[in-house]
């Protein structure tokens, strides 16, 4: 089984060689954010960095330590002021949340359109200092 996902991976290339993404075996199975990441660090290169492995297992314990203290609702908007988010991420946030528990897909076309718009605001920035930085000889 070949993954459609495959073509899609961004900044580096250690899925490529994958028959199956571990996004689309994590989706397939139900898994929730904690067991996808442990599938997705367990799965990458083996030996090849031990760090992975070590995050696998850091979810794993994320997830002992919320059976036994649940974590409660945070709303997205407490969830933007508490991590000091400017607008345009404080939005994606929301249309995450809008996604996930209203199944909003206007929302998932909104969310692409102010990742994008992200990007291109951090792209602007980053060219705008590697050229001043090329104007002061820096």
């Amino acid at each position: 089984m070949t993954s459609r996902f495959n073509h899609k991976q961004v900044g580096g290339s250690h899925y490529e060689k994958l028959a199956i993404q571990p996004i689309v075996f994590a989706m397939g199975n139900g898994l929730g954010p904690c067991e996808t990441n442990i599938v997705k660090y367990i799965t990458r290169d083996k030996g090849a960095n031990v760090n992975d492995l070590r995050k696998a297992r850091q979810y794993a314990q994320f997830l002992l330590e919320f059976e036994s203290n649940p974590v409660g609702m945070v709303r997205y908007t407490d969830y933007a002021v508490a991590n000091d988010l400017d607008y345009a991420r404080g939005k994606a946030i929301e249309y995450v949340v809008k996604w996930a528990q209203k199944g909003d897909a206007a929302a998932l076309s909104k969310l692409l359109e102010v990742i994008d718009v992200i990007v291109e605001r951090e792209v602007g920035l980053k060219r705008e200092i590697h050229d001043g930085d090329r104007q002061t000889g820096v």
